[in-house]
C-alpha cells in the first residue's frame, strides 16, 4: 500500500483506537482490498472465526465478495458503512481518502450487534460449519466475537471516518448494516469521493482556532468553545445521543489537527478507555464535560514550548485582547512583546499552528462570541467593539467560521444553554 507516511500513521493509530474501543481487530486494506496490515488489541481472539472461514477457498471468496459490497457502498456514501457478512457477523469499512481519491480502506470487525440470542449464535455456527469447521470449534470461535451495541459501533465508525477524511463527516454518513445482497456490487467502483461541502474550509479553520485557543484558555473557556462547536453540529437536536456524536466528531477533528503539529498528541488523548467513558455519560452537560476534559489532556500532550516563549505569547495575548478596537499590525504587537516580527510569526506557527492574521481573527471572534452570549449589543456594536472594519465584514468572517450569522449564533446559544451549560455533575468521569 503506497500512501504518504503521515497518512499511514493516522490510519494505523486511528484504526487501532477504534478496534480497541470495540474489542475487536482492524485491518488496513489497499485500494484493491488486499490486506496490508492488521491491528489487534491485546488478547484479541475476535478474529479466530474469520481465520477459520478464510482457510476454506469458498469461505475466503464469499468474505472478499462481502468486503467489495461494503467498500462499494462506503465509497458511494463518502463515509463509513457497516454491514452483515455472509456468516451474519458485522463489519465496518471506512475509505481513506485524500484529494478525492481513495488510497486504502480500514476494516473493523468482526462483531455481533446486541442483543444476541441463541438463535443468532446457532445460525452463525451453522454457516461457519459449512466451510469445513467442526461445530465445537465454530462455537468456541463464536463465543470470542465481541457483542457491541449498534449506537456504539456507529459512534466508533464516526470517529474513524472523521480521522480518515479531509471533509467533515457527520452522523448522516453512517448507514445501518443490511443483509440484502447488492446484485450490482461485483467490484469496487472507481475510487473517487463525492464533492465536499463548501463549509469544509471554514470548519477546519474553526478546529484549528479551537485547538490554538486551548493552549491558553481556562477550563471554562475551553468548555464554552466545546459548547459552541457542539451546538453548531446538532442543530437543535439536544438528545444525549446526538450530543455524543457531535462531541466525538469534535474531539476527533481536533485530534487530527493536533497530529499535524505533534505526533505525541496521539499517545493517550484518545484511548479505548476515553471512548468508553463517553458512553457512560448520562446528560448533554456530561458529554460536554467529557469533551472538555479530553481536549485539556490533548493540550497537555502537545509539544510544550519553552517557558520564555509561552511567556512572550501570554504578553501578546494580553496586549491583543486589550487593543482589539485598534488597527493592530504585526510590527506593533511584536514591539509590545519585545521581539522581532519574524520571531512573532515563528512563535505563532510553532506553538499555535496559525498565522498572525489568523491569530487576530481568533481573538476577535472569541470576544465577539462572548459579547453575543452575555450582552444585548447589536451585531454592528459587536463588530465595532471587536475591531472589525464594519458589520458586513464581521458577519462574513463570523459566518465562514461559525457556520451561522451573529444573530443566529445568539439564538442558538440561548437554546443550547439549558442543555449544555449545566454545572458539572458531582460524579467525575475517569479516563484511562
Amino acid at each position: 500500500m503506497k500512501i504518504q507516511p503521515s497518512v499511514t500513521r493516522t490510519v494505523t493509530k486511528s484504526a487501532g483506537l477504534c478496534a480497541a474501543a470495540l474489542g475487536t481487530q482492524a485491518a488496513v486494506l489497499d485500494s484493491s482490498l488486499r490486506s496490508a496490515e492488521t491491528i489487534s488489541p491485546d488478547d484479541d481472539r475476535s478474529a479466530t472465526l474469520c481465520q477459520l472461514v478464510n482457510a476454506d477457498p469458498e469461505g475466503a471468496a464469499q468474505c472478499t465478495a462481502a468486503r467489495k459490497r461494503g467498500a462499494r457502498r462506503a465509497v458511494q456514501l463518502g463515509g463509513a458503512y457497516f454491514y452483515a457478512c455472509h456468516a451474519d457477523l458485522v463489519e465496518g469499512i471506512v475509505p481513506v481518502q485524500r484529494n478525492g481519491t481513495v488510497l486504502a480502506y480500514v476494516l473493523i470487525g468482526p462483531i455481533m450487534l446486541a442483543p444476541v440470542d441463541r438463535l443468532l449464535k446457532d445460525r452463525v455456527v451453522g454457516k461457519v460449519s459449512a466451510f469445513g469447521v467442526s461445530e465445537n470449534e465454530a462455537r468456541q470461535a463464536v463465543a470470542c466475537v465481541p457483542v457491541v451495541e449498534a449506537e456504539r459501533l456507529k459512534h466508533a465508525l464516526l470517529l474513524l471516518a472523521e480521522l480518515m477524511s479531509e471533509a467533515d463527516i457527520g452522523p448522516d454518513s453512517l448507514v445501518p448494516h443490511s443483509t440484502q445482497e447488492d446484485p450490482d456490487a461485483e467490484s469496487v467502483p472507481p475510487a473517487r469521493s463525492p464533492s465536499r461541502h463548501n463549509v469544509a474550509n471554514g470548519a477546519f479553520l474553526k478546529q484549528r482556532f479551537a485547538l490554538a485557543h486551548s493552549r491558553f484558555a481556562s477550563p471554562s473557556e475551553i468548555r464554552q468553545d466545546v459548547c459552541d462547536i457542539i451546538s453548531s453540529k446538532i442543530e437543535g437536536d439536544f438528545s444525549v445521543d446526538s450530543t455524543r456524536a457531535a462531541a466525538l466528531e469534535t474531539v476527533a477533528a481536533l485530534w487530527r489537527v493536533s497530529l499535524n503539529q505533534d505526533d505525541r498528541a496521539q499517545r493517550s488523548a484518545l484511548t479505548a478507555g476515553t471512548v468508553a467513558a463517553l458512553f457512560r455519560t448520562r446528560t448533554c452537560a456530561d458529554v460536554v464535560d467529557w469533551a472538555s476534559d479530553t481536549i485539556r489532556r490533548m493540550r497537555r500532550e502537545l509539544k510544550a514550548a519553552p517557558s520564555h516563549e509561552m511567556s512572550v505569547l501570554r504578553q501578546v495575548r494580553t496586549y491583543v485582547r486589550g487593543s482589539l478596537t485598534q488597527r493592530l499590525s504585526r510590527g506593533d504587537v511584536a514591539n509590545e512583546a519585545g521581539i522581532e516580527p519574524g520571531e512573532l510569526d515563528r512563535l505563532l506557527r510553532s506553538c499555535l499552528g496559525i498565522t498572525f492574521r489568523q491569530y487576530l481573527t481568533l481573538e476577535r471572534l472569541a470576544c465577539a462570541r462572548k459579547l453575543l452570549r452575555e450582552s444585548n449589543m447589536t451585531a454592528t456594536q459587536v463588530a465595532a467593539a471587536t475591531g472589525f472594519s464594519d458589520q458586513s465584514n464581521f458577519t462574513k468572517v463570523f459566518e465562514r467560521v461559525e457556520r451561522s450569522t451573529p444573530i443566529q449564533y445568539r439564538m442558538r446559544n440561548s437554546a443550547a444553554k439549558p442543555f449544555l451549560n449545566k454545572r458539572r455533575s458531582a460524579r467525575k468521569h475517569h479516563h484511562r
